[in-house]
């Protein structure tokens, strides 16, 4: 009928049905192919990074299933765009950045540079510029690197390694599919 869930709800309880909106959206979405509404996610993400000159991205907790998450939330003039994570991290805003492409990580002399910005200690280097190309790799394949070139190396470390690389992958991205100038505020 294009009405509100709302709607749709006031309308049962004026006929004296006992109904939740819960219930009413489960019935709405629960038996349909929910594939068109992500893709419409997805071509409007992109669209929106492609034309417009800024992203403004933001998370807040949520629950879900009992569990602490966070609501991420990237907004512009166009539009706003959620998503549930079970992290707050840099790879968790970088990951929701291109939208339906799959995050993957790039070790090459970008993300030695973050690294260097970042301070990471010296002695991991070395190790590191042994290993530089322009191959891509998903996040447990980049995981399984750092542990064999580092088989001891503390997590805040293999994070940070991930998260250059991760960036160093975004910025390879084409003009259209990326934002130019990412900045990460500590609150």
């Amino acid at each position: 009928m294009g009405v509100t869930e709302n709607k749709i709800l006031n309308y049962f309880l004026d006929k004296g049905f006992s109904i939740s909106t819960g219930k009413i959206s489960d019935i709405l979405t629960g038996s349909a192919d929910l594939e068109i509404f992500h893709r419409e996610k997805d071509e409007i993400h992109e669209a929106s990074v492609a034309h417009s000159l800024y992203q403004q991205i933001d998370d807040t907790g949520a629950r879900v299933n009992g569990e602490n998450q966070y609501c991420s939330t990237l907004c512009n003039e166009y539009c706003s765009l959620f998503s549930i994570n079970p992290k707050k991290n840099r790879l968790t805003v970088i990951d929701f950045l291109p939208g339906s492409q799959e995050l993957k990580f790039l070790l090459n002399d970008k993300a030695i540079e973050y690294l260097k910005e970042k301070r990471l200690p010296k002695k991991y280097f070395d190790p590191l510029k042994q290993e530089l190309s322009d191959e891509l790799f998903s996040e447990k394949e980049l995981g399984e690197k750092i542990d064999n070139i580092f088989p001891k190396i503390p997590d805040r470390y293999q994070n940070l390694i991930s998260e250059a690389a991760a960036i160093s992958y975004y910025k390879s991205l084409p003009p259209d599919k990326k934002i130019d100038i990412l900045v990460f505020r500590r609150r």
